[in-house]
């Protein structure tokens, strides 16, 4: 039962070698309901994380910074088809390495997406699938966010 946890849950949770810093702590208790897991009622006095003081930690292939909190929703259209309350992420590249995400069709993120602050995304399965009936068909088409 270990070596089935260690191999199947613990990499697809977070992975096996893996580390969060946060700015304020996992509350696990009955006001995260609200508020979402890991906010606060009170500003913290802990600074924030940028993506320079973080450099530090992506100093190996396999670091990838996030947004923390709870992901963040929004309505995700093609044409006149809208998916409602889909999950998206603000992330670096290696985000796609380090959670072991396989891609069906197109490209994955690169870091010059990034810099150059490219409108790229990558469409998780399920979104494609609603979508565009193919996830295959989703690449090189444009897709609204929150609009």
């Amino acid at each position: 039962m270990n070596a089935y946890v260690r191999e199947r849950l613990a990499g697809a949770i977070v992975g096996v070698n893996a580390f969060q810093i946060r700015r304020d702590p996992i509350q696990v208790d009955s006001s995260t309901t609200k508020r979402g897991a890991g906010s606060s009622a009170v500003r913290s006095s802990r600074p924030r994380m940028s993506h320079t003081s973080s450099a530090p930690f992506r100093t190996r292939k396999r670091s990838r910074c996030s947004r923390g909190g709870p992901p963040p929703t929004a309505d995700v259209a093609w044409r006149n088809r809208t998916i409602g309350d889909a999950f998206v992420f603000g992330v670096t590249a290696p985000y796609q390495i380090v959670q072991d995400y396989r891609l069906a069709a197109g490209d994955p993120l690169t870091d010059l997406d990034v810099r150059e602050r490219r409108l790229v995304a990558v469409l998780g399965f399920d979104v494609a699938e609603k979508l565009f009936d193919d996830a295959a068909r989703a690449v090189d088409q444009r897709v609204r966010v929150r609009g």
